[in-house]
């Protein structure tokens, strides 16, 4: 099944653009219906990307880590640059990042924007402004100390930490109420089937014995 196999370019590729039809697999969310059409869209996938015959045969799991490994190895690279630029200030000049709009879009990757002042920037950065002799303002920036910058982003990653995992929660708890709801109701249905096929035995049996004593008075 292609176990250990490298992928290549082009089956990569194949599996980008194979992503791109099926956005489904980046839903972020965990109801039960989201699940089966990721798993769907997944063995869909799978099935196009082996179907093309240029490939190992793959399973399901082995592109999904394909994928995975795609979107991690792209990450790294854009907060590679972005440190880059932290340390540096943009000078001397930085290379630029080439963009993969096929990779950052669909793997939800912020690119980062040159020139742009943000969260990031302005609790990383020393930011004065001067207004020039023309009359307009100019801004400078300039990295702060690299303690403090880590210290910030220490805080705001377990502030992120907490958001995420109370969002989970209150997900995880819409799912098993989910899950109690369809349990209740299952029950309901048994407990009226039961009711039902009790109600049925009755009929039959009123049925027969009505049936004998009709018998008996017609020897009668």
């Amino acid at each position: 099944m292609g176990k250990g196999l490298a992928y290549s370019a082009s089956e990569k590729s194949l599996i980008i653009e194979l992503i791109q039809l099926n956005k489904v697999v980046e839903n972020k969310r965990t109801y039960a219906f989201s699940i089966h059409d990721k798993n769907k869209a997944r063995e869909s996938i799978t099935k196009t990307s082996n179907a093309s015959g240029d490939h190992p045969k793959r399973t399901v799991s082995q592109v999904k880590k394909c994928w995975h490994n795609i979107k991690t190895k792209r990450k790294s690279e854009i907060t590679s640059h972005k440190q880059s630029v932290l340390r540096t200030g943009g000078r001397p000049a930085v290379e630029k990042l080439v963009e993969n709009p096929l990779i950052d879009e669909f793997a939800n990757i912020a690119c980062e924007i040159p020139g742009a002042i943000d969260s990031d920037t302005i609790a990383s950065h020393n930011i004065t402004c001067v207004t020039t002799s023309d009359g307009y303002l100019e801004f400078n920036i300039q990295p702060s100390d690299d303690n403090f910058i880590c210290d910030n982003r220490v805080e705001r990653v377990e502030i992120q930490k907490v958001n995420d995992e109370e969002i989970h929660n209150l997900l995880k708890e819409e799912l098993l109420l989910k899950i109690e709801n369809e349990r209740e109701l299952l029950k309901r249905r048994k407990l009226e089937t039961k009711v039902a096929s009790n109600d049925l035995i009755f009929r039959k049996e009123k049925h027969l014995t009505e049936m004998e004593l009709l018998k008996r008075t017609i020897k009668e």
